[in-house]
């Protein structure tokens, strides 16, 4: 098979499916089905034509072929991208940007702060999100998640698969956060649930107690040294789905508001000595946290 000339062809025809966007790498994400491993290679490059985010092109140089981590990323790619066009198409959705979405600079990103954390199909919010930053998440996303989550047969597989980097964090009293603090890149783009446990419908977690923001977050911003951090207040979800219901509801909305802030400027609105800055910033996102929009 001629793939520059099978590839086009695939596009064009995708293009007339609708909530495509005319999206550059979400039509490189379904044509990889056909012949994989080259299209991998084929993704990777055309982005870099397009100026796409991140678009590094991991193939070795004897055979080729894709080495292991590019073809995960378009897997995890190919997930991310079903979800947002399966959301589009069975889910109402309104967010609300701070700056417009197209005034956001998707490729400075850093940190994706989630607040009022109810649902594990809190992934029905990357339906806003471009596939362009879809592919950098792909690859970039270092996401700090409870052991006891991973664990799971279906669920824990699921979020490995969608998101190749994850890292177990446990309950207990010992090195897994500091451990996974030491671990965070200059180029990661971390994820955190900034309340770190779920909400249930009673408002309460699940031992009944208030929510509130933990430090862990703090802990993240204070490592970061620049780039954009995404403040994603959601809606909820329990009308979708509550923890331990297995098939979400559809037609339902969906709703959150995004506040882009640049980290350092964030640091800058409060003390220099760390240990105070860190109170600031749980007592920031708690005021976020507790307002509507």
């Amino acid at each position: 098979m001629n793939l520059e000339k099978a590839i086009p062809r695939f596009a064009k025809s995708a293009k007339k499916i609708t909530l495509v966007e005319s999206d550059p790498a979400l039509i490189s994400g379904l044509r990889s089905y056909s012949v994989f491993p080259q299209a991998c290679i084929y993704i990777s490059d055309k982005l870099q034509s397009l100026g796409g985010i991140d678009p590094v092109s991991r193939v070795d140089g004897n055979t080729g072929l894709p080495v292991e981590n590019l073809m995960q990323r378009t897997i995890a790619f190919l997930i991310l991208a079903t979800i947002k066009v399966v959301v589009r198409i069975f889910y109402f959705r309104e967010f609300i940007w701070i700056p417009d979405r197209d005034q956001v600079h998707f490729n400075q990103a850093r940190l994706l702060v989630l607040l009022n954390h109810t649902s594990l199909y809190e992934p029905l919010f990357l339906s806003e999100l471009p596939f362009g930053f879809l592919w950098m998440i792909a690859d970039k996303i270092y996401l700090p998640i409870a052991d006891v989550t991973l664990k799971r047969p279906i669920v824990g597989a699921f979020f490995k698969l969608m998101l190749p980097r994850v890292f177990p964090i446990t309950r207990k009293s010992d090195d897994s956060w500091q451990n996974y603090l030491k671990s965070i890149e200059a180029d990661d783009l971390v994820i955190i649930a900034a309340e770190g446990r779920m909400k249930r419908p009673n408002g309460f977690d699940k031992h009944g107690k208030k929510m509130s923001i933990r430090g862990g977050v703090a802990d993240i911003i204070e490592r970061l040294e620049g780039g954009t951090m995404l403040i994603c207040h959601s809606g909820g979800l329990h009308h979708i789905q509550i923890p331990g219901q297995l098939i979400p509801k559809v037609f339902q909305k969906i709703r959150m508001k995004v506040t882009v802030i640049d980290i350092l400027e964030y640091k800058k609105k409060f003390s220099d000595n760390p240990r105070e800055r860190k109170i600031r910033i749980v007592e920031d996102l708690q005021t976020r946290l507790e307002t509507n929009f």
